[in-house]
Order: structure tokens, then sequence, then C-alpha cells
């Protein structure tokens, strides 16, 4: 995933912030957060 590169627009965007709050429901949003850094 590349959180970085929007240039798509708010859907590309919106559906990035979807995904993430998906994991973090999950318990992974911290560990995902370290991978991307």
């Amino acid at each position: 995933m590349q959180l970085h590169k929007r240039k798509n627009g708010d859907a590309q965007q919106i559906y990035h912030y979807t995904i993430h709050s998906q994991w973090c429901e999950m318990g992974w949003g911290v560990i995902k957060d370290a991978s991307l850094k």
C-alpha cells in the first residue's frame, strides 16, 4: 500500500484510511505503522 502517493485524489485517500482502520480494529495498526516507517 502506498499511503504517501495520493495522486488519485480523495477516493484513493479514503480507501487507504478505511483499510488502515480495519487493520487497527484487528490489532495490527501499530505493527503496520512500524512497517511503513
